[in-house]
């Protein structure tokens, strides 16, 4: 707990259960391994944010892992006070996407200020409110996006409804949020630029705006070039 140096860990084979807020507020801690058996308190990944990769493992250590790891990881971020039963979904693939499937509709169909705590301590005078807000708005859309992203991106079969209703839900935060989350370098992140391109979203805005919010980036840019040519009079203007 509070272990800001911890980047990973593995859980010794034979431990019986994590506790409440065992590694709560381990702002850097990446990938953990939980080996078969092991009971997992709700609160245990309270407040982890760098979270990357879960690993289920079978009985033995040596046996392949159950899952998918970066999936939970999102999931444990998001809802980390549901660990308990998001662990014991995940040691079958089936088992915990229909179980994530379920719980993700649930979120997205949920208000995005849900949850907004107000700073309520007196003599702030520069406190903003409104702003703090907004802030938690796009975390909340950042958020839904990126495990929309990460769930349509899996091998698992997701149902023609729940895709269309995913679907839906990155072209409504579209450019600002679906395609913020493409920014931050990572593997995952790879697989959801190619995702984003192949459903269409990067043509329902120009391409100055995504340019913009790309950055310095030069892949991205690169890509939004190439799939935006023909989409607007900016792509001359862009080029040069």
């Amino acid at each position: 707990m509070n272990n800001g140096k911890l980047t990973e860990y593995i859980i010794p084979p034979g431990t019986e259960c994590v506790g409440e807020w065992a590694f709560a507020r381990c702002r850097n801690l990446r990938s953990i391994h939980i080996p078969a058996g092991c009971d997992v308190s709700n609160r245990a990944f309270e407040s982890c944010p760098a979270l990357s990769e879960v690993y289920i493992y079978h009985d033995s250590p040596d046996e392949p892992v159950a899952g998918y790891p970066h999936l939970l990881a999102l999931a444990l971020r998001t809802w980390d006070h549901e660990a308990a039963v998001l662990i014991d979904n995940a040691g079958d693939p089936c088992t915990f996407t229909d179980y994530f499937d379920s719980r993700l509709l649930r979120y997205i169909n949920t208000p995005d200020d849900d949850g907004f705590d107000p700073f309520l301590a007196g003599g702030e005078e520069d406190y903003d409110n409104a702003t703090a807000l907004n802030e938690h708005i796009r975390n909340v859309r950042m958020s839904k996006a990126e495990l929309i992203y990460e769930r349509l991106s899996i091998t698992a079969p997701v149902t023609e409804e729940l895709k269309s209703v995913f679907t839906d839900r990155l072209v409504r935060f579209n450019p600002e949020i679906s395609f913020a989350v493409l920014t931050p370098p990572s593997d995952h992140n790879e697989a959801y630029r190619n995702l984003y391109f192949e459903l269409g979203l990067n043509k329902l805005t120009d391409t100055e705006s995504l340019l913009s919010i790309a950055g310095k980036d030069t892949r991205l840019r690169a890509m939004v070039l190439d799939h935006n040519q023909g989409n607007d009079s900016t792509i001359d203007a862009m080029i040069l």
